[in-house]
């Protein structure tokens, strides 16, 4: 045998014993793990394969005409709910048929007579005859009309099993087709203990549940099959003239969604089939279902047969559902629509018609690997559409496990060969293409042979080898991002630090001078607030405030530079270059005060002091960077336009608004809806700027209050101050900006009486903070 030189006989051995433990454990995770465990694997490779459904859907050509008439919430509202009436479904039924329908198929439970009002009118009138009773009878039989309508038409009916084996309701009716020279037949009425199933392969399935003591492969088939111990069946009456039946159950995995159905299922010893086989083996024209199995070293059941059509189950005789995208792939019709006679095209001709129900208290709608609320009359027509074409339907083969098992084989000594002779680059390198690999060829797999192998241990296997092999690498890198991250964690959000992470040329906290936006927030009345409350209760209030203003500015990307007593500061665009600063500071400020809103409530429902804030955001170049002394430092932003941001929330009092933005972010977030608040010259500062709150409510743009705010604004800047005073006057007291428009006129009053210069620009000169 070869030796590896790099490593001793000692190490080899380490690392194939490593190799074997992964090997063994993956593979008893895979075929042995407990039924727990087993779960958790299943349901991961329930999601892969609702991905593979979602991602690459089987495309097959519609070999038929399928339709889906639905009792919506439309025809709902209009008939009234469920139950209905057995004549809609008469009308139903037989308007269909004259539409050309040739298969009917009821995801409806017809397991009860309905009541006739005879009985009621005969004790009121006494006096009626014999015969007019009859006539009564004959008018209120609904069922009866029910009944002949299916008698002229192919009808596949649902029967539903259950778990309660007192309950059976109805008795199981056969309809054989017989063929003769001259026509094709009505059927001939025969009671039988099973449904379409052929009377050789039941035998054979009979001596397999009776002798199981002579034959341990007999349980082994018994137990895989989807077994219920009570049934409920449509009345006699209608079973005697539908064409077939079959069961609506659908079938979930553990975890809720529906991606199989059983096309038969066991109930005291004999075989039944599902709604879409029934109603596959009605259109095809057949007598029968054969049932597939073989037992040779294993005895397992392979799929049923109709006419020549195979179609291959699991040995539980289940099938995976071949979704074809999301819901309404077929056409649907509503339920009203037609019983109304408002369908007037040929949508239905040559048709196989599922009616069912989407209708939400109904009950009938599943969760799937491609929709929730996915109607289940839907799924039975899904089912149908791929019984047409069964070779597009997806299935795991008898060899599955043996596949599984060769990959895992393979995976392993390539790990065990590759992984010990690379550095941590390259090991991550082809821990990916393995992974790649595998799902390549599980994807190819599907796409090309329509097979469904598990996937979720291969990927599993590998991640183990590579944790195990670059382990020391991993560790290594993860320390020195600790390092990194305890270095600038008082600097900048752990956002921005993965960032740094990642691409360490995207950060500078060298000093630079860029475009950002800054903002400052501040509660109100904190002083009054802060001198009603212990210290603690203080402290705790004030935490309760911050936690969930800071977690805003943090979610849209802000940096926190300080907290002075009850302020708030912090930017946008810096450590890590961000065009959308402006939009975002926004944002971040418009969701502080909602959250605010929701906090009061808490606060008033515990007694607490109800809190109110100003945000004050401005957009400009500013120096930024690592500043301080030697004994303290601080990654912060300074310049004019920082000053500027805290003289707005300043203002933000005086003008009775909650945000404050300059000209400058409204320039560059032009996005929102802004009110223009005043053109203001701000302490220390000669040259006037516009101010602007931004509007929550799109409405208030529209609103004829914000057209006179407007219009009187306009004037006023004017120097029209009479039309000023009048458009400000038609504004309803209740505007939400009322504080301003009593701002604006008292300018007005006052200009009245003594007119500014003629060098007057229409701003404001404030001279307070």
């Amino acid at each position: 045998m070869p030796q590896i030189k790099l490593y001793s006989t000692l190490t080899k051995h380490h690392f194939l014993a490593v190799a074997a433990l992964i090997f063994c454990l993956t593979v008893s995770l895979q075929f042995f793990s407990p039924a727990i465990i087993a779960q958790v694997v299943n349901r991961l490779d329930g999601l892969v394969y609702d991905l593979k459904i979602k991602l690459l859907a089987p495309q097959t050509t519609n070999l038929t005409n399928i339709q889906i008439v639905d009792i919506d919430e439309e025809s709902i509202a209009h008939f009234g709910r469920m139950p209905w009436s057995r004549e809609k479904f008469a009308k139903l039924t037989q308007t269909l048929t004259e539409q050309g329908a040739v298969v009917i198929v009821y995801d409806i439970l017809f397991s009860e007579s309905q009541d006739s009002p005879v009985k009621d009118i005969t004790r009121v009138l006494p006096q009626l005859s014999q015969n007019e009773q009859m006539l009564l009878n004959d008018y209120f039989d609904y069922d009866g009309a029910f009944a002949l309508s299916m008698a002229n038409n192919d009808i596949v009916l649902a029967n539903l099993f259950h778990y309660h084996n007192k309950i059976k309701v109805g008795g199981f009716v056969k309809k054989s087709r017989v063929m003769n020279d001259a026509s094709q037949n009505r059927f001939a009425d025969q009671s039988i203990s099973q449904k379409s199933i052929d009377a050789d392969n039941m035998a054979k399935r009979s001596h397999l549940v009776k002798s199981t003591s002579s034959s341990e492969n007999s349980n082994t088939l018994q137990e895989n099959f989807v077994t219920f111990t009570g049934y409920t069946n449509p009345i006699t009456r209608f079973s005697k003239v539908a064409a077939g039946q079959g069961f609506m159950n659908a079938i979930t995995d553990f975890d809720g969604v529906v991606r199989r159905t059983p096309l038969v299922i066991e109930y005291e010893q004999h075989l039944f089939p599902s709604l879409a086989l029934e109603a596959f083996r009605v259109y095809s024209l057949v007598d029968q279902i054969n049932i597939e199995w073989e037992q040779s070293n294993n005895a397992y059941f392979e799929g049923v047969t109709i006419g020549n059509v195979t179609i291959p189950t699991d040995d539980s005789a289940q099938i995976l559902i071949p979704y074809r995208g999301q819901k309404n792939h077929y056409t649907y019709t509503s339920a009203a629509d037609l019983i109304q006679g408002k369908i007037t095209d040929n949508r239905f001709e040559q048709a196989v018609v599922f009616v069912g129900t989407s209708a939400i208290g109904l009950a009938d709608l599943q969760t799937t690997p491609v929709s929730v609320n996915y109607p289940g009359v839907e799924i039975h027509a899904t089912v149908f559409d791929a019984l047409m074409s069964p070779n597009n339907i997806p299935y795991r083969p008898d060899w599955w496990k043996g596949a599984i098992f060769i990959q895992l084989m393979i995976i392993s000594l390539l790990c065990l060969l590759v992984f010990p002779h690379k550095d941590a680059l390259f090991s991550v390198v082809f821990t990916v293409l393995i992974i790649i690999s595998v799902i390549t060829v599980n994807l190819s797999l599907w796409r090309i042979y329509r097979i469904d192998l598990p996937i979720v241990v291969l990927l599993l296997q590998t991640l183990i080898f590579a944790t195990y092999f670059i382990g020391y690498g991993f560790f290594s890198e993860s320390n020195r991002r600790k390092v990194i991250k305890s270095m600038f964690a008082q600097y900048v959000p752990g956002a921005h630090i993965d960032k740094l992470l990642s691409d360490s040329t995207a950060i500078n906290l060298e000093g630079e001078r860029k475009t950002l936006s800054v903002m400052f927030c501040d509660i109100r009345n904190f002083t009054s607030i802060s001198e009603s409350m212990p210290a603690n209760e203080l402290k705790d209030w004030l935490n309760s405030v911050f936690s969930p203003l800071t977690n805003e500015i943090l979610r849209k990307d802000g940096t926190i530079d300080k907290y002075v007593g009850d302020m708030i500061m912090a930017f946008w665009g810096a450590p890590i270059t961000d065009e959308l600063h402006s939009q975002k500071s926004i944002h971040a400020g418009l969701e502080m005060l909602s959250n605010l809103t929701k906090l009061n409530e808490e606060f008033i429902q515990q007694g607490k002091p109800s809190v109110s804030i100003g945000i004050g955001i401005n957009t400009g170049e500013m120096n930024v960077g690592d500043m301080g002394s030697d004994f303290r430092r601080s990654y912060t932003v300074i310049g004019d336009a920082v000053n500027l941001a805290s003289r707005l929330e300043g203002l933000t009092k005086f003008y009775g608004v909650e945000l404050l933005v300059s000209e400058f972010t409204q320039q560059q977030a032009p996005d929102f809806n802004y009110l223009l608040v005043d053109k203001v010259k701000v302490v220390g500062k000669s040259t006037p700027i516009f101010i602007y709150t931004v509007l929550k409510d799109e409405q208030q743009v529209t609103s004829d209050d914000f057209k006179y705010f407007s219009l009187a604004q306009k004037y006023y800047f004017n120097q029209q101050f009479e039309l000023s005073e009048q458009a400000f006057n038609q504004i309803n007291p209740d505007f939400n900006f009322s504080p301003l428009v009593s701002i604006y006129l008292k300018r007005i009053e006052a200009y009245k009486c003594e007119p500014p210069n003629e060098h007057w620009d229409g701003s404001y000169q404030h001279i307070k903070k």
